[in-house]
């Protein structure tokens, strides 16, 4: 059903009262998404430039049909909350290099070019002070938010079978 592409995401009080507090807010985003047969995950972490998680979420998309579209799903939830928080920098870095290529005018959508336009549709929306920056890192460093990304799915599976047996 439809409850199962919900979001799901928390957003903590104590960062948005600190968007006051600075002069100039320079975020990261780190995203990342996880695909299954039955659905795929997306999610991301919004961090400040010293590593305080300021937001983080995922959410189950039923009809992602690659792990790069599971990729662009969790770039985009990102994007959003973002946007909510009004960075005037962003550092956007995941470890799919085919959606940080894309994003960063490297390489051309194909296949993907649903999910890259929304994705830039996301970016274009954000009120930032200067261009976004990407930048590719290894897994191991993006493990808040592949952890994220497969608990959408665990979750999402999980309710599936417990409604559908």
């Amino acid at each position: 059903g439809s409850w199962l592409a919900s979001a799901a995401f928390a957003c903590w009080p104590a960062a948005k009262e600190a968007l006051s507090l600075s002069a100039m807010l320079m975020l990261q985003l780190r995203f990342d998404g996880s695909f299954r047969a039955g659905g795929a995950g997306g999610a991301a972490a919004v961090l400040s430039k010293d590593g305080v998680v300021w937001w983080e979420g995922a959410r189950f998309v039923p009809s992602c049909v690659t792990s790069s579209h599971a990729e662009f799903e969790g770039l985009i939830l990102g994007l959003e909350a973002a946007r909510a928080l009004s960075p005037d920098a962003l550092r956007v870095e995941g470890d799919c290099r085919v959606v940080i290529d894309q994003m960063s005018g490297k390489a051309r959508a194909r296949k993907l070019s649903e999910p890259a336009g929304r994705a830039r549709e996301a970016l274009a929306r954000l009120p930032l002070g200067s261009a976004p920056s990407f930048g590719a890192i290894v897994r191991e460093e993006n493990a808040r938010a592949d952890a994220l990304a497969r608990a959408a799915v665990d979750v999402a599976q999980a309710l599936h079978n417990r409604h559908d047996p």
